[in-house]
């Protein structure tokens, strides 16, 4: 079963994915931008290799998402390389029949057309699929106070998260529904691992109730 976490900056994605990967015995991938497979930073030559690699792979997305962006040129080029790394991410996991991707296509996806204001939900056909996604969630407050925290995320992040939230919510249901997969809400407010407790628990339910 291929797993895919979604949900907004700072919800705990990155923490949880690899606790509920050893709680659940499967391989963990974690999708960022740039991370190897081994989700070590990578080098300025490595990662322009596995940018066209993955571009290789899937040159429907690559193209699809180049006409969609309505942004400049480096803007739409930068995010089609990030959505086509990620989508191998996924297509790897898919590949080793058990995985969790933590920050994969969908969430990338979904980030960017809440930020943009930009539907970018005709890409649903063209990416891969996870077995179930597990949408995370937190309270705004614990959210904005975990973003404040961390210095990688531009300042207008934080300012515009209330706004931002909304936005990110309604499109990662409109994305959902098209993927058509099973979608599992976890609270996210609670340590990392009771978080990742709750998630390998519901997805052990789903996989025992599936078979």
């Amino acid at each position: 079963m291929i797993v895919e976490l979604i949900g907004p900056m700072a919800v705990g994605k990155t923490t949880v994915a690899p606790l509920v990967a050893e709680r659940l015995g499967i391989a963990h991938y974690q999708g960022q931008a740039f991370h190897g497979l081994d989700n070590k930073p990578l080098t300025t030559p490595q990662l322009w290799m596995d940018r066209v690699l993955s571009v290789v792979r899937n040159p429907r997305l690559f193209a699809k998402v180049l006409k969609l962006h309505n942004g400049s040129a480096k803007e739409r080029l930068t995010f089609a390389l990030n959505i086509c790394r990620r989508d191998r991410f996924a297509s790897l996991a898919a590949a080793s029949a058990n995985g969790i991707l933590a920050s994969g296509p969908v969430h990338a996806l979904c980030q960017l057309s809440a930020w943009i204001q930009q539907d970018m939900t005709g890409l649903a056909p063209h990416i891969t699929r996870a077995d179930v996604y597990i949408r995370l969630f937190a309270d705004a407050a614990e959210v904005t106070r975990r973003l404040a925290t961390r210095s990688e995320f531009p300042r207008q992040y934080v300012a515009e998260h209330e706004n931002w939230i909304e936005r990110y919510d309604v499109v990662v249901n409109r994305f959902l529904a098209k993927l058509d997969r099973p979608v599992i809400d976890v609270a996210a407010n609670e340590a990392p691992a009771l978080v990742a407790s709750e998630v390998a628990l519901r997805v052990t339910q789903l996989t025992e109730s599936s078979s």
